[in-house]
């Protein structure tokens, strides 16, 4: 199955300031040549800060962009057959027949990093590609995902289209505070079949997954 690295590109910060000069004379009256004169300047910034996100899944490092698209291999487990099987030609055993079924699969986990300046950052995944082979499919919902950190939880896949967004806890940068995101977990990726009549073969399909802050 194809996983995702999706980044969306980085916007970097826009700084410009602009003034404006008032100038005002005052002169005192020619009384005595010691009299003190003054004059007074206003001046009015703007200080332009642009937005920036990143967002990673897989292979990168912050702050560049990195074009590999990261692949999610799972290999579906089924129940055994009962012990004691002899592999081999003509073996005789005493079984019930009942077929193996799928109860699972291994587990991938790729670091997942969001970083912002923006605000609040939700994150949504859409199915681009169904999970297929030829015309079997598996509903991309079997595939789980779970996150080892709870401030940059990972969102439900969906049968189809794009799923709920779940929200990124702001802060988690040593300079920011509240006011710059940094998260970074481990998201681990599982295959939980909620059927076990599938024929063999590799499924595939691909998942692209957006962060965005308004």
């Amino acid at each position: 199955m194809k996983a995702v690295q999706a980044i969306v590109g980085v916007v970097l910060c826009s700084l410009s300031a602009l003034s404006g000069a008032d100038k005002r004379i005052t002169t005192a009256p020619n009384i005595t040549p010691n009299q003190s004169v003054s004059a007074t300047v206003y001046l009015d910034f703007n200080l332009t800060v642009g937005k920036f996100i990143f967002f990673r899944i897989g292979d990168g490092a912050y702050p560049n962009a990195d074009s590999t698209v990261n692949e999610v291999v799972l290999t579906a487990t089924t129940t055994q057959l009962p012990s004691g099987v002899t592999n081999g030609n003509n073996q005789a055993f005493s079984w019930n027949g009942t077929a193996p079924v799928i109860n699972g699969s291994t587990s991938v986990s790729l670091p997942v990093e969001v970083r912002s300046n923006a605000g609040q950052i939700n994150l949504k995944t859409t199915v681009t590609n169904a999970l297929a082979k030829g015309s079997e499919t598996i509903p991309f919902s079997d595939i789980k995902i779970s996150s080892s950190d709870s401030n940059l939880p990972a969102p439900v896949i969906p049968d189809s289209g794009t799923s709920a967004s779940v929200n990124v806890v702001g802060g988690g940068s040593s300079i920011g505070g509240t006011l710059v995101t940094q998260r970074s977990a481990n998201w681990t990726f599982n295959y939980v079949p909620s059927t076990s009549g599938l024929s063999a073969g590799t499924y595939s399909g691909t998942l692209t997954f957006t962060a965005t802050a308004l």
